[in-house]
């Protein structure tokens, strides 16, 4: 029975409700069902492409090539339901630079400036893998293939660091606009903090930009100019990101607020998300959120305080974590409906009947029935 999340049924009952009691469990929770192997280490992110008029799961996994460096060998890889091994992967080869995939997200038909990839299927993932910034890449998906297309930069010159330094999730609207959550370090002083402006000048309304904060891209004529600005600041750890259908609304799950936010994006910059965004209050740290359906999403994470130390200091989620569908409908409050047995969540998809999901502790993808 799904649950109604507002002012009349508030956060503090969801603990007793006993369609939630699955996610107290204190054990390592492992759905029914089966794995896909993946060639490294757990998937970063999953998202649902389109493979010649079908539905299929892309996802992002790396392995560390240099510790002390901070290089990664990452992977896109594509899946077919029903599949035991990839179908595609890139970048394929030894001799390829550091890529370490995080956020991924889908444009179905691009409508953005540059004409030659206008109806094309886009995909856009940040990398992270940079030893001074982050970057992110853009690669269209013809068929079954991943053609790298263009690299969006986001150090404004050599003298910034990257306003991008801890960017988590991505979100793309078909005109080409981009949002990307950056869960900064806790320290706002920490001398890798992101800079908008030249070092010794001094601007106020930007000088913690990038910690906790949502940046907008708004694109130039190409794929890969445009310029960076700040969109909402001040949210307490920003991580998931997504759109409605109409890329009118930005979705947001606040990962140390326990919350999803629902931010149109026109207009200006807000300092924070205002109380009425607050579409769902979550019993457990939200991690990644993805559309799955007309007004509905998924959102993933993980329960404890412990699990969120050991995410924020060296990217280890707890086994212990939840899942939830929100679904949201014209006049009404969002409905909130927890799904069981999710091993070390991060990221979580339905696709053919079944939800597929994936941690950075396991190295598989997991499935179980919808």
């Amino acid at each position: 029975m799904p649950i109604r999340i507002g002012k009349r049924f508030p956060a503090a009952a969801l603990w007793s409700v006993p369609v939630l009691a699955t996610l107290s469990h204190c054990g390592t929770m492992k759905p029914p069902g089966g794995t896909i192997e993946t060639v490294g280490s757990g998937p970063e992110d999953l998202v649902v492409v389109e493979v010649g008029g079908q539905p299929a799961l892309l996802t992002g996994t790396a392995t560390r090539r240099n510790r002390k460096r901070n290089e990664f060998d990452g992977r896109l890889e594509l899946w077919r339901p029903g599949q035991a091994k990839f179908e595609e992967q890139f970048p394929a080869g030894k001799d390829v630079p550091p890529f370490h995939p995080l956020g991924i997200y889908v444009v179905p038909s691009y409508a953005g400036p540059e004409a030659r990839f206008r109806g094309r299927q886009l995909v856009y993932v940040i990398n992270s893998a940079g030893k001074d910034a982050e970057t992110i890449e853009v690669f269209s998906l013809e068929g079954a293939t991943l053609a790298h297309r263009a690299t969006i930069r986001t150090s404004p010159d050599r003298n910034r660091r990257s306003v991008l330094r801890g960017a988590n999730s991505i979100a793309v609207t078909a005109e080409g606009r981009i949002f990307v959550s950056t869960f900064g370090p806790l320290n706002p002083f920490r001398r890798d903090a992101p800079q908008l402006v030249p070092p010794g000048e001094r601007d106020p309304a930007q000088r913690a930009v990038g910690l906790n904060t949502v940046m907008m891209f708004e694109p130039g004529e190409t794929l890969a100019t445009g310029a960076w600005q700040p969109h909402v600041t001040g949210m307490k750890g920003p991580n998931g990101l997504s759109l409605t259908r109409d890329d009118a609304v930005l979705l947001a799950s606040s990962y140390l607020g326990r919350a999803v936010w629902a931010l149109p994006w026109t207009g200006p910059p807000a300092a924070v998300p205002p109380p009425a965004a607050r579409i769902a209050r979550l019993p457990f740290f939200a991690d990644n959120i993805h559309r799955s359906g007309p007004g509905a999403w998924t959102v993933t994470g993980q329960r404890n305080f412990l699990s969120v130390f050991l995410h924020l200091a060296v990217g280890h989620p707890s086994p212990r974590g939840g899942y939830v569908r929100i679904s949201s409908h014209p006049g009404q409050e969002p409905e909130m409906t927890a799904l069981p047995g999710v091993p070390a969540p991060a990221t979580t998809v339905p696709l053919g009947g079944r939800v597929y999901s994936g941690g950075i502790v396991a190295k598989d993808v997991f499935w179980f029935d919808d």
